[in-house]
């Protein structure tokens, strides 16, 4: 077993050298994430890049199947007496999505891809998908909780607006619905959340876009809770 196997850097991007360093501080509520996160990969690693910070995930720890999908997956148990970072993946080719919480309590969220080769201006559709991410629960050794649970997305491109919602149950009775409006090719908009001792309903912003053929696909974020959703 690695004794680590991620690593976590801080760093001040050049628009912020000026307040230098940020300081990364354990439990809920120490980060307000600027939800544009992004996502690349170099020697095997994935590298996620948000709020002024960059997240580094070594390969995955495994894969578990949602929705008939896939899902890659950075577990929350310990490495030698150190909690991990937990998180999902969701990649086809044609995006990549990744989100969770590190081992210090701070949300990540990042999605890259390439943009749907065309929009239809009227009409509507239905995604079949899929939720995955990870919330802050105190009362769990670690402070994390992976949820995941099927998800549908209904769009309509005459209103150009967005409408998702999912359930799951992984120990967590875990829900998600989504709402926002779309221009071009991406959807920006808010995402509710709720699962066990997860603090009520959290409402959290959300942004995504249309990629590829036929893939949607979008993350949400917040201080206490961070996760990707898909369908196709």
């Amino acid at each position: 077993m690695h004794l680590l196997r991620i690593v976590v850097l801080t760093f001040a991007m050049a628009g912020l050298a000026a307040c230098g360093s940020r300081t990364i501080t354990t439990g809920p509520g120490v980060f307000t994430p600027a939800l544009n996160g992004t996502v690349s990969t170099s020697g095997g690693n994935y590298y996620v890049s948000d709020g002024g910070y960059l997240t580094i995930l070594p390969p995955a720890h495994g894969t578990v199947p949602v929705a008939g999908i896939n899902l890659s997956y950075w577990t929350s148990a310990t490495s030698g007496g150190v909690y991990e970072h937990a998180g999902y993946m969701y990649s086809d080719g044609n995006v990549r999505a990744i989100a969770g919480r590190t081992s210090s309590g701070r949300s990540f969220a990042g999605i890259t891809g390439t943009p749907a080769w065309g929009m239809p201006t009227s009409g509507s559709a239905t995604y079949t998908g899929a939720f995955s991410g990870t919330y802050y629960r105190p009362d769990l050794p670690g402070g994390r909780q992976n949820a995941r649970g099927f998800f549908t997305t209904n769009v309509n491109f005459s209103s150009r607006t967005i409408q998702g919602s999912g359930a799951g149950n992984l120990g967590s009775n875990s829900s998600l619905t989504i709402n926002g409006t779309i221009t071009g090719t991406k959807f920006n908009g808010t995402a509710q959340f709720s699962a066990l001792n997860s603090g009520g309903l959290v409402t959290v912003p959300m942004t995504g876009g249309f990629y590829g053929y036929n893939t949607m696909a979008g993350i949400y974020q917040g201080s206490t809770v961070a996760g990707v959703f898909y369908g196709q």
